[in-house]
C-alpha cells in the first residue's frame, strides 16, 4: 500500500479539517502522467515536527483509528454500549458532532498486480456511521465500489456493479469492516490493507510491546535470529552475536525456530506452509527469555545478557530496523511515532536516508514519522528533503491543533529549515514560561 493523502476533522485535537499529502508536484490529476509510476509521483518520506502535545501523535492516531474501525467495527465495537469515537473534547458542538476520515491510497491487492488508486471516506457521529464511500480509479473518472448515505433518515448501502448484493448492516459498523469479516473477493483485500496499518512507537513506554513484536516475528517466521544479529551489528551497538539458550528453550519452540532458520536460509522468506509447527503464547514468552545478546568485554572475553538487560535504544533499533527492512524490501507504509526517542540521531537519519535513496528503496516504500529532531531538516545533511516532505503541528490557544507544510511558507530554495524552525519562524515550537519554573524553584 502507498499513501497519497489523508484528511481528518473532529478527531482528538484536530477540531477542524486538516490535510496531509505525500504527492509530488507532478501528480496534478487522479492518475500518474504518461510514462510515470505511482512511485514516481509520491514522496517516500514525510517528517512531522512540533512541540510536545501539539498534535503530531494525533495525526498517526487518526490513521490508527481508521485501521481499528475497519478491523473492529463489525465485531467487538458492536458489543459496546455506544459508538466508538474520539472527537475533539473542548467544545460541546464537536463532542456531539460528526468526525470525518478520508484516506487516498494505492494498492494492487484487488486488481491482479496492477496498482490502482482508491479513495475511502466515512463519517461517524454519536449514533454510528453517517456516510461511507469507497471509490476506485481505473481511469481519471472514479468508479463507486460502495456508497452508503442516509435516505429518509435511514442509512442505505449500495454496492457497485459486479460487487454482489449489499448486506444488511448495523448503523454502528462500517461496510468495509463487514466485507473484511466475510472475505469479500474485492472489498476484503482492500479492507485488509487498511486494517494492517499500525503505528510504531519508539518511546520508552513501548519497550515491552517492542519485545513482544520482535519475539512474535521470530515465532511467526518473519524474522530469523541470524537476521536479528545482522541488524544489531549494522548499528554498532556493541552486540557481536545473538543466540538462543537451548537449555531454556522448550522442544516445541526449538523445532519451530529450526524450521524458520531453514526457510530463511533456503528462500530468504517463510513460505507459509501450514505444516509448520505452531507456537503457543507461553512458548513465545520462553523464546524471548532464551534470547542471549553477546558483548565483548575489555579483557577480550565475552559476556551474554538476556533481552530484559538490553537498553531501550538497543531494543528500539532491533524492532524498528526489521520493520524498516521489510518495507524497503517489499514496499508498503510505515508509521513511526517519536523516531528520535531512544535512537541516536545518526540512526534516525540513516533510516530516512535509506527511504530517500532509490537504490535501497526500489519498491516505493514510504515512512511517515514524527520527531523533535530538527537535525533532519539541516541544510548540511544529504537527506535532501523537499519542503513538501516537512510538516509542522501547532496547538492553538483554544486547544485545537493545526497541520501545515513547510511548502506553505513560500521559502527560497535551500533555506535553512532547521534554523528558521528553531527561531520560531515556521511555527510549531513551544512557548515556554520559564519565569514560572524559576518562581517555583526560588519560592
Amino acid at each position: 500500500m502507498k499513501l497519497i493523502s489523508f484528511e481528518v476533522s473532529n478527531h482528538r485535537s484536530f477540531r477542524d479539517d486538516v490535510y496531509f499529502d505525500f504527492s509530488r508536484p507532478i501528480l496534478t490529476t487522479n492518475l500518474p502522467p504518461k510514462g510515470k509510476t505511482w512511485s514516481d509521483c509520491l514522496f517516500p518520506v514525510a517528517v512531522v515536527v512540533g512541540a510536545n502535545a501539539s498534535g503530531k501523535t494525533n495525526l498517526l492516531r487518526a490513521m490508527d483509528f481508521v485501521s481499528e474501525a475497519v478491523r473492529r467495527s463489525s465485531t467487538s465495537w458492536l458489543e459496546e454500549d455506544q459508538m466508538t469515537r474520539d472527537p475533539f473534547q473542548l467544545s460541546p458542538e464537536t463532542r456531539s458532532g460528526l468526525s470525518r476520515y478520508t484516506i487516498d491510497f494505492v494498492t494492487d491487492v484487488a486488481s491482479k498486480g496492477a496498482e490502482l488508486r482508491y479513495r475511502y471516506e466515512f463519517e461517524i457521529g454519536p449514533n454510528g456511521v453517517e456516510m461511507e464511500e469507497l471509490k476506485q480509479y481505473k481511469s481519471s473518472r472514479p468508479t463507486m465500489l460502495l456508497g452508503r448515505h442516509r435516505v429518509g433518515g435511514k442509512l442505505k448501502l449500495r454496492y457497485g456493479a459486479q460487487m454482489g448484493s449489499a448486506p444488511q448492516l448495523s448503523d454502528r459498523e462500517l461496510a468495509l469492516s463487514r466485507a473484511r469479516q466475510v472475505g469479500h473477493e474485492i472489498l476484503g483485500p482492500l479492507a485488509g490493507e487498511l486494517a494492517d496499518l499500525r503505528t510504531y512507537n519508539v518511546g520508552d513506554q513501548e519497550r515491552q510491546r517492542r519485545i513482544q513484536w520482535m519475539t512474535r516475528d521470530l515465532a511467526e517466521g518473519k524474522l530469523s535470529v541470524e537476521r536479528l544479529q545482522q541488524l544489531a551489528q549494522a548499528a554498532d551497538i556493541g552486540i557481536v552475536r545473538i543466540g538462543l539458550d537451548e537449555q531454556d528453550l522448550p522442544a516445541e519452540a526449538s523445532r519451530f525456530l529450526e524450521a524458520i532458520e531453514k526457510h530463511f536460509s533456503e528462500s530468504e522468506a517463510v513460505n507459509g506452509d501450514s505444516n509448520e509447527p505452531k507456537i503457543s503464547e507461553e512458548n513465545r514468552i520462553r523464546i524471548a527469555r532464551s534470547l542471549r545478546f553477546v558483548h565483548n568485554q575489555s579483557q577480550g572475553e565475552q559476556i551474554s545478557f538476556g533481552i530484559k538487560d538490553e537498553s531501550a535504544g538497543t531494543i528500539a533499533w532491533l524492532a524498528l530496523a526489521f520493520a524498516v527492512l521489510d518495507v524497503l524490501r517489499n514496499g508498503g507504509l510505515l508509521l513511526v511515532d517519536e523516531l528520535d526517542t531512544s535512537l541516536h540521531p545518526h540512526l534516525a537519519a540513516e533510516i530516512v536516508r535509506l527511504f530517500q535513496d532509490p537504490d535501497t528503496n526500489r519498491n516505493g516504500g514510504q515512512i511517515l514519522l514524527t520527531t523533535h529532531d530538527v537535525t533532519l531538516l539541516e541544510n548540511d545533511t544529504d537527506l535532501q528533503l523537499d519542503y513538501r516532505q516537512v510538516w509542522f503541528t501547532q496547538k492553538d490557544l483554544d486547544g485545537s491543533s493545526e497541520l501545515f507544510s513547510a511548502a506553505d511558507f513560500g521559502l527560497k530554495p535551500k533555506s535553512n529549515l532547521a534554523k528558521q524552525y528553531r527561531e520560531g519562524r515556521l511555527g510549531g515550537v513551544p512557548l515556554l514560561a520559564t519565569s514560572l519554573i524559576r518562581d517555583m524553584i526560588l519560592s
